[in-house]
């Protein structure tokens, strides 16, 4: 069974470099969202075991983003990037 793992950063290539470094070969479903509203969508639909959020990103800060996907699951582990 694979780890789901939520990246939320605004600038593509750094999500594309979070996204890579945990391959599907080594047991992880990387999923990737532009902003905070996608990446609500997405936690809205499927069960995920980690979410990762950059801080400053447009429409939402990553603060806000935990905060409220915590009401969507609220065991929810997340990592905070500045």
């Amino acid at each position: 069974m694979s780890h789901v793992i939520l990246f939320v950063d605004d600038e593509p290539e750094v999500l594309g470099l979070l996204r890579r470094a945990f391959p599907a070969q080594d047991g992880y479903e990387a999923l990737g969202a532009s902003h905070g509203d996608e990446a609500l969508r997405i936690l809205a639909d499927r069960r995920i075991d980690l979410l990762v959020t950059d801080q400053r990103m447009p429409r939402m800060t990553g603060v806000e983003l935990i905060e409220r996907a915590r009401r969507l699951q609220p065991d929810l582990c997340a990592i905070l990037l500045t």
